[in-house]
């Protein structure tokens, strides 16, 4: 089968004739090209900063709303660190939650059940989101 393959003249002409439209308009191609970036460098960047803005938006608000459908199937509360700004996730229900910075938190229903009154170490009250 290989044995018997042979090219088409007219199809050989008809591909020497592209090759040789594309080697002579390649600069003209490469022009227009480069004319149309230029174009488009000039005009306002209104239009890409509002659609990065709306895209920037969505991912927020999409993130917001996976955080919210997940933490009710998890039972946890998000706390804010106020020294560092790191959040934790900690069992849900609690009023209070204290951590000393070692990864050790204590959670508590009684806002005034300071832990630094009870041990011998300095605990920091984390801020509780949403």
């Amino acid at each position: 089968m290989l044995g018997s393959f042979r090219l088409s003249r007219r199809w050989y002409l008809q591909l020497m004739r592209l090759s040789q439209y594309l080697i002579q308009n390649q600069n003209t191609v490469e022009d227009d090209i480069h004319h149309l970036f230029k174009k488009l460098d000039k005009t306002p960047d209104t239009n890409e900063d509002m659609i990065l803005d709306s895209y920037d938006q969505r991912q927020r608000t999409m993130e917001q709303i996976y955080h919210q459908a997940a933490q009710p199937d998890r039972y946890m509360d998000i706390y804010r660190e106020r020294e560092t700004g790191a959040t934790v996730e900690l069992p849900a229900g609690y009023r209070v939650a204290w951590s000393i910075g070692s990864g050790e938190y204590i959670v508590t229903d009684e806002p005034y059940n300071d832990p630094n009154g009870f041990f011998n170490q300095s605990w920091t009250k984390l801020r509780l989101l949403g």
